[in-house]
């Protein structure tokens, strides 16, 4: 595919609108078109090994959406530099802060960091002039690229496209979508978990025959489905049991299982992401605690962002991006200046 097509997939996509094969419609950039997989995992939880796992249902896990909050929310308010040695340079590449479409740089950014998050790539398009000089840059929404069997990038699903057209973004890691598959769909089911139990806040109960005369199992089935339903209902704390009914709890009513759950999910997606627990307002034994103040905190959230920032500086300093002997840095002198600016970091129009 031509740098002219490729351009043009990434101006409808940031228009917010659907791809050039499906129905004219506006759609929210967030969308993956990945709805009905949802659907289908709630419908069929019992069989979560094989829930297809998306970025929409990853989004779903708290634990993953503030990480994800947390990563692009510190990266993409820095500036990119242009520079050289140790001093920026002047004038600075236009490309860096430079867009046509109706995404912003931050927002271009932002879903940079996503995309190197979730599925451990994401490609820019780029456009060039006579000298190979870089003009612009667009992120490639994730959903229109992918990779052939030799690892060349595919756009729409089946046009290869010129490899000085576009600007390929490796990531840290494989992506979590991979990588901790497992924790996100247990976090899935503990979700799952954490609903019902809210919809029937007692322990499992078993509905107990005390007499010999067998039910059949329409009956039985009657009995439990009226059972559910009476206490389920918001008037449904007093119930009526036959003589030959006892009911048996199993287990009790507290929901400090949940609680420890979700916090040991925390604790993963922290370490699947490189994030402190404590960011994730998750907490370790209290053994392995120490104590840390604002100052540290903030430190730590900056090293682990760094993780996923270093990938993409790399990336752009490379000599198909900018002329040999210069490298591009994000400016962190936001992050350490006391008291900081009072208007966030300086940017070009």
């Amino acid at each position: 595919m031509g740098l002219r097509s490729a351009l043009r997939l990434v101006q409808a996509a940031q228009e917010l609108q659907v791809p050039p094969r499906g129905p004219t419609a506006i759609r929210s950039p967030w969308s993956t078109g990945d709805l009905s997989r949802i659907v289908w995992a709630d419908l069929f939880g019992a069989d979560a090994e094989n829930w297809p796992l998306t970025r929409a249902a990853a989004m779903q896990v708290p634990a993953v959406a503030r990480a994800r909050h947390l990563l692009v929310g510190t990266i993409a308010r820095l500036p990119l530099r242009a520079v050289a040695v140790d001093q920026a340079v002047d004038p600075q590449p236009l490309w860096i802060t430079r867009t046509d479409g109706t995404m912003s740089p931050w927002h271009r950014m932002a879903w940079t960091i996503d995309d190197l998050l979730f599925g451990g790539w994401s490609l820019w398009a780029c456009e060039r002039d006579a000298r190979k000089r870089i003009l612009r840059v667009e992120r490639v929404p994730a959903e229109l690229w992918s990779f052939d069997s030799d690892g060349s990038v595919l756009i729409d699903g089946n046009d290869e496209v010129d490899s000085e057209t576009v600007l390929l973004i490796p990531g840290p890691h494989e992506g979590i979508l991979t990588s901790a598959r497992k924790t996100i769909l247990g976090a899935r089911l503990q979700e799952l978990m954490w609903q019902r139990r809210v919809a029937a806040p007692i322990p499992a109960m078993e509905i107990h025959q005390t007499t010999d005369d067998t039910l059949s199992e329409e009956e039985q089935d009657a009995l439990i489905d009226a059972w559910v339903a009476n206490r389920t209902d918001p008037d449904g704390a007093v119930a009526f049991t036959p003589y030959n009914i006892e009911l048996k709890p199993h287990g009790t009513a507290t929901t400090d299982l949940l609680i420890e759950a979700r916090n040991a999910v925390a604790v993963d997606i922290a370490s699947h992401t490189g994030l402190p627990a404590q960011a994730l307002n998750a907490s370790l034994s209290t053994a392995s605690l120490t104590y840390s103040t604002a100052e540290t905190a903030e430190g730590e959230l900056n090293r682990a962002a760094a993780l996923y920032s270093n990938p993409v500086s790399g990336r752009l300093s490379m000599d198909d991006v900018v002329p040999r002997g210069q490298r591009c840095a994000f400016d962190t002198t936001y992050l350490t200046t006391v008291p900081p600016a009072p208007f966030g970091p300086t940017t070009e129009d």
